[in-house]
Order: structure tokens, then sequence, then C-alpha cells
């Protein structure tokens, strides 16, 4: 293994209570219950408990100069805009060795695991889900801050009784705040979602903002089609697919939606 996945798999085989959280005398104290929901080499997610409230806890490694940006861009973007489909942020500290962030807790599960399970859903549950992210959009593009990774992954159902889905928009650790007619490096990693004006090395502060919507309509797609959009492993075809909007439709057809 390299030393990349032998640090991931040393992630994935802890044990909380005697691992993440030993030693950590804050954490040991107010915090029970916990629960694995996930996680990478940098960061961990668990469910748990603090007094009677059910929180979502993540844990960043402060060894890795990553973490620490994007603990930063979390703290102050949650901070920042209140929107009632952005997670809740309620508390943050930091030891020598974890960056922490207690946040609500969202039961339902996130948007790519509901279609796993579900298949393609509704085009009243698509659209509700769609609007919800145009005004947080709304609400973050007027304070200049692009989120940079809106993916299924980052976007959670608060309940799994909800007929219509309430979400909540999660995990901004690649959002940043541009000046529209900026240059900047492009340093986001998730191709299936870039428009085709990100598929270069320096892009403006316009170009961030605008390929966000790009990308929420390529989730709504997927919301309705019940699968990726776009499904290459090989970059130049990935990006080929992207240029010319070529994408996977399902063997049952696609519904389409109005705002």
């Amino acid at each position: 293994l390299s030393k990349k996945e032998e640090e991931a798999e040393s992630w994935r085989n802890y044990v909380p209570e005697k691992n993440i959280l030993e030693g950590e005398k804050r954490a040991y104290m107010e915090y029970k219950n916990l629960k694995s929901l996930g996680g990478t080499a940098m960061a961990r997610v668990y469910r748990a408990k603090r007094d009677s409230r059910t929180v979502t806890l993540k844990l960043y490694v402060t060894t890795r100069i990553e973490s620490t940006t994007k603990f930063t861009n979390e703290v102050k973007i949650l901070h920042t805009i209140s929107h009632p489909n952005i997670i809740k942020l309620y508390d943050c500290w930091a030891d020598n060795k974890y960056y922490y962030l207690e946040m609500e807790y969202c039961s339902g599960g996130d948007l790519w695991t509901y279609l796993q399970n579900h298949g393609r859903v509704s085009e009243t549950f698509a659209r509700q889900v769609g609007h919800a992210l145009l005004d947080v959009l709304s609400a973050l593009h007027k304070m200049r801050y692009c989120h940079r990774d809106l993916k299924p992954e980052n976007i959670v159902l608060t309940s799994k009784k909800h007929t219509l889905p309430d979400i909540r928009l999660i995990d901004f650790g690649e959002a940043m705040q541009v000046s529209k007619d900026q240059l900047y490096v492009n340093t986001t990693s998730n191709p299936c979602y870039f428009a085709p004006e990100l598929w270069k090395s320096m892009i403006t502060g316009r170009e961030f903002l605008k390929a966000d919507v790009w990308s929420v309509g390529i989730i709504v797609f997927e919301l309705l089609n019940g699968r990726r959009c776009f499904t290459s492993d090989l970059p130049h075809i990935l990006r080929v697919d992207v240029a010319q909007f070529n994408p996977k439709f399902s063997q049952t057809g696609l519904f389409f939606f109005f705002f």
C-alpha cells in the first residue's frame, strides 16, 4: 500500500472511544455513543450524543496542511451565513491532534445513498431539491462564496420520514470567497461535476460562481435519472462528455422538469 492508502486504512480501523478520543478530555467527557458515519484520511465523521442532543461530530487531523484550510473555511462560512438549508454549526474547537466541528445531525443520510436505495425520484422531489440548492447558492454568492464541491454526497436529508425532501448542504471545506474578475488556481477535485470552463488551470471568480449553478443542474439530472450524469473514469473522455454535454441516460428514460 502507498503511504496515503496506509493512512486511510489506519483511519478506517480506528475505534472512536479508544483511539480518536483517547486523551482528548473535552471530547471524551462531553460526547457519548459515538458511531462512525464514514470519512477519509483527512477527516472522520461521527454521530454522537451531547447532553440530550444528537449531533454530528467532524474531526480533522491537524497534521495535514489541508485540514487547517478546510476547517477554517467551514467555520468561517457556517458562522457567517445562516440559511435553513445549510447545516447548522453548534460548536468548534481544536487541540494538538484534531480540529472539531459539532454540527446538526441529519438522520436521512446523503442524497447519493438515497438514490442508490430508492432509484430515481419524482419531479416534485427533484424540483424541491433544486430550488433549495439554488436558494442556498443565492445566499452564498451574495457574499461572493462559491461552494466548489456540490454533489449528492454533500447534500443530506434531515429525516427518513419526509415524503418531500428537507435538505442540508454540508462540507464547505473546498469553499472560497472570490472576486469576480480575479484569476485563481483551479484546485477543485470533482470532475464529474465540473462545468466546462473549469477544465483549465486558471479560473476567474465569476466562472467559479457560475460553475456552482452548473453542478446543481447535474445533481437534478441525476435525481431524475437515478444514476451518474457522467461516468467515465478517463479524464480525456470525461472532459469531452462534459464539454459536449453527453450524459448517460437510464434505460427507463428521463423526466424533465421546469423551475
